[in-house]
């Protein structure tokens, strides 16, 4: 499976092809804790989901199986953050 952050199956993976690059790289799943605060702003649970084991981790957020947003860490410290409106 590839980074398709919108697909909830992301969760149950282990390995992810990067498009980019074509690389696949191993991945552990884990729980990145409380949802960022914009996010509350949507009226509905938001839960996430943390890629590790990448040189830089990604948080995902979904509300219910829907993808609502992204959080990661890019060069030089910049953050860079997805939402879905």
């Amino acid at each position: 499976m590839s980074f398709a952050y919108w697909n909830p199956a992301l969760a149950g993976q282990t390995r992810l092809l990067d498009p980019c690059s074509g690389r696949v790289e191993s991945v552990v799943m884990e729980d990145p804790g409380a949802a960022p605060p914009d996010l509350a702003t949507l009226g509905r649970p938001v839960h996430g989901l943390r890629i590790d084991g990448l040189a830089r981790p990604i948080d995902v957020w979904y509300a219910g199986e829907h993808w609502v947003g992204l959080d990661a860490v890019v060069s030089n410290g910049r953050r860079l953050t997805y939402r879905l409106r």
